[in-house]
Order: structure tokens, then C-alpha cells, then sequence
């Protein structure tokens, strides 16, 4: 009895650090990872040369950029779903309708205009030639002035 006692605190004890021991290294992992750049980001410094401080400098404006981009995508969401839900009601383009296509267009301006702001904003931490190049490049990859990726 004393025995199996003896084995049933050890192996308890054995499985309590084992999880103590996951449990921090994963939580050390977790520190590590949320403050380093966001991994959609890497790309950027390989293809564009970024120093350390330059990336750091680009990930912070990153970070700053995606909640209001978040908020933008969220609007320009719930208007179309609006518009949507309007012209499926009628046979005619109505008053109504011709105000929501109005508040999606300025949407999508506002958008476009801060996701421009932010291009600019990214570039000019980037040496010039570099900066010019990734001005070009997110003009091909966004919506941004590339008829082919825009959405009615």
C-alpha cells in the first residue's frame, strides 16, 4: 500500500512539473512571438533591405494602421450588405439606394485614402529607391489603383 502510494505521489508529481514546465515554456513562446514583428511582415525586410530599427519602425506603423483598416473593411461590409439588401426589395433604383451606393463610394474613398496615407507613411522609412519600389508593388497587390483587384 505504502508503495503504491509512494509511486501515485511521484508520477502526480511527475506530471505536475511536466505541465509546469509546458506551461511556461509555451507562455515564454507566446511573450516572445507577440513582441517580435508580425509574420506577415517578414517578407518586407528581406525583400526591401530594412535594417532592424527600419523593420521595427514599419511593424509599429503596421500595428497602428490595422485597427482602423479593420474598421474600414467592417463599414464598407455592413454598407454593401445594406445596398444589397435594398436593391433586393425594389425593381428600380430608388432614392434610397442612390444614397447607400453614395455612402459606399465615400467608403471606399476614405479608405483608399488612409491605406494610401499609410504606404507613403511606410515608405519613407525605407532608403528612396526601396521606398519607390514598395510604393509600386502595393499599388499591384491592393485595390489600390489595379482595376483587376477592385470589386464592384
Amino acid at each position: 500500500m505504502r508503495r503504491s502510494l509512494i509511486i501515485l505521489m511521484l508520477a502526480t508529481g511527475l506530471g505536475l512539473a511536466s505541465y509546469f514546465f509546458v506551461a511556461k515554456e509555451h507562455s515564454v513562446h507566446l511573450v516572445a512571438t507577440n513582441s517580435q514583428s508580425p509574420p506577415e511582415l517578414e517578407w518586407l525586410k528581406s525583400e526591401y533591405q530594412l535594417s532592424n530599427d527600419e523593420f521595427a519602425r514599419v511593424c509599429a506603423m503596421h500595428n497602428a494602421y490595422m485597427p482602423g483598416c479593420a474598421e474600414m473593411c467592417r463599414e464598407i461590409k455592413e454598407q454593401n450588405a445594406k445596398i444589397q439588401a435594398l436593391i433586393a426589395s425594389t425593381n428600380a433604383v430608388t432614392p434610397e439606394i442612390e444614397r447607400g451606393l453614395k455612402e459606399l463610394a465615400d467608403l471606399r474613398l476614405k479608405c483608399q485614402v488612409m491605406m494610401l496615407r499609410h504606404f507613403y507613411q511606410v515608405s519613407k522609412t525605407m532608403p528612396p529607391a526601396q521606398g519607390q519600389r514598395y510604393l509600386a508593388e502595393m499599388q499591384k497587390q491592393t485595390s489600390l489603383l489595379n482595376p483587376d483587384l477592385q470589386r464592384p
